[in-house]
């Protein structure tokens, strides 16, 4: 249930689909609050009812895998 997959990506913006998220307004707010707190996310946006994450993100600092892995681990801690 927390597997994370790229849904589309262009250069510095990614989305993810999420299932944990989906119509779950606490994990998404742990989600953003983890992308706002992050080095690097300019900002984060969240759809609950497609289970979504877009992130715009600065390329120096991270890559979709990395942002994968951010958000992972998110997941592991609310389940």
């Amino acid at each position: 249930m927390n597997n994370i997959t790229i849904r589309h990506s262009l250069p510095n913006r990614v989305r993810f689909e999420m299932p944990l998220i989906r119509n779950n307004e606490k994990v998404a707010g742990i989600v953003e609050e983890v992308a706002k707190e992050a080095e690097g996310i300019f900002w984060a946006r969240i759809n609950l009812s497609c289970a979504s994450v877009t992130v715009r993100f600065d390329a120096q600092i991270h890559d979709s895998e990395s942002l994968i892995g951010l958000f992972s681990d998110v997941s592991k801690e609310v389940q």
